[in-house]
């Protein structure tokens, strides 16, 4: 399924970013499955939501700068309607520009 695809691609992102074992953004693409462009793409979405990513040229790895991380967990979950009542914090995506971009992706 194509949104549980991107999303392991995203979490995978994520924690290559976290371990500063990204590689250049040719790398980093190849590692994650998506084209250069469309990683910029990702990235400069990120930055949007908050999420400064930065290439460090001595460590040759994307890293984080600033406070905030990306954390992405158990990729795809169906919740029901008591579980969204009592669900507190994170960042709730519906119709993010993210979202759509990851949709539309055509690998």
């Amino acid at each position: 399924m194509r949104i549980i695809e991107k999303s392991i691609q995203l979490k995978r992102l994520a924690d290559l970013i976290d371990k500063e074992n990204t590689g250049n953004s040719i790398q980093l693409a190849k590692k994650v499955g998506f084209s250069r462009t469309h990683l910029f793409d990702v990235i400069d979405e990120f930055k949007q939501m908050g999420v400064e990513i930065y290439f460090n040229k001595d460590k040759q790895s994307y890293c984080y700068a600033g406070s905030h991380r990306l954390k992405i967990s158990n990729p795809v979950t169906i919740i029901d309607e008591c579980e969204i009542i009592s669900t507190m914090g994170g960042y709730y995506i519906t119709s993010n520009k993210l979202l759509k971009l990851l949709l539309a992706y055509n690998q």
